[in-house]
């Protein structure tokens, strides 16, 4: 059994081409080609269509393809663990995050995370909060910054507590005081994300008895910010999101005042993940040493 192949064999379906495949790889069409072909050999059955266009799945390669995935994964938790055994660390840790995070934090733990650990493959998805809490449930990231709410059932680790904050066009009539009364948000045009992923806000209204005059919504945080500076309406963001992104913008304390908290959400998956284990423990320390303000 040649692994290799199998590699070779699940990218170019990735990829929708060999020419795709070898681009990704490093390598020549005419290699991925023969690889291809030697795995077919090897099985007895063909797995692909080539065309001029591409190339397409055959009946057995569509039935093969999830088996050989799960197989290369079975590998790949085997190098994981016997690099636990030798002391060393390898394999992937696989990050859900929403934005806010992955702008201010991620590139700095990335960094430091690497540097320390260099045998660590690090991917990244980032997306809202609807999309970590369904990376997280499908095992497609094995760890996440998370809230509490989206955690699923992972376990979780509070990190930070972030204030949420009234977010003003700059001629808001309320710009200048020093705080933004809650109730006043039953009488404004309110700008917010999906429902699916704006449950810190409307929690917080909720919890008032208080019904947002929802002008528009949106997954895009900064297309708000933008329709907020032109007067279009406020919202309520968080102050980690908000950083470096004031220009145009009154932002004011909640009274009474609201926070989220941010932490990481490891699946059960992770859990068995040396190299997962080790970047929660990495990530712990970066928030103490870097955002100790706000540690949760």
């Amino acid at each position: 059994m040649n692994l290799k192949r199998y590699r070779f064999f699940v990218r170019t379906v990735q990829s929708g081409s060999l020419s795709g495949a070898a681009e990704a790889l490093g390598c020549t069409q005419s290699a991925v080609s023969q690889m291809i072909s030697g795995l077919e050999k090897e099985l007895g059955v063909s797995l692909l269509h080539r065309s001029r266009t591409g190339i397409r799945l055959t009946e057995e390669g569509k039935l093969l393809l999830p088996e050989i995935e799960a197989l290369l994964e079975a590998q790949k938790r085997i190098e994981d663990l016997c690099g636990d055994f030798r002391g060393g660390e390898r394999g992937a840790v696989v990050v859900a995050s929403f934005s806010s995070v992955a702008v201010h934090w991620l590139p700095g733990i990335f960094k430091a995370f690497g540097e320390a650990h260099p045998g660590v493959e690090l991917r990244l998805n980032t997306g809202d909060y609807h999309d970590v809490s369904q990376w997280l449930a499908s095992g497609a990231a094995n760890i996440g910054f998370a809230t509490p709410s989206c955690a699923g059932g992972c376990r979780f680790i509070p990190l930070y507590r972030d204030p949420l904050l009234a977010v003003l066009p700059p001629d808001h009539p309320l710009g200048n005081e020093k705080e933004f009364p809650v109730e006043r948000m039953a009488h404004e045009s309110f700008l917010g994300l999906l429902a699916a992923s704006d449950q810190d806000a409307r929690e917080y209204l909720a919890s008032f008895g208080i019904t947002p005059n929802i002008r528009l919504s949106t997954k895009d945080d900064y297309a708000i910010l933008a329709m907020i500076r032109s007067g279009l309406g406020i919202s309520i963001m968080q102050e980690l999101l908000l950083r470096g992104e004031t220009e145009g913008l009154r932002l004011l304390p909640l009274k009474p005042r609201a926070y989220r908290t941010v932490g990481l959400a490891i699946t059960e998956e992770g859990e068995r993940n040396p190299a997962v284990r080790s970047f929660a423990a990495f990530t712990q320390e970066w928030i103490r040493e870097n955002w100790k303000e706000g540690m949760a």
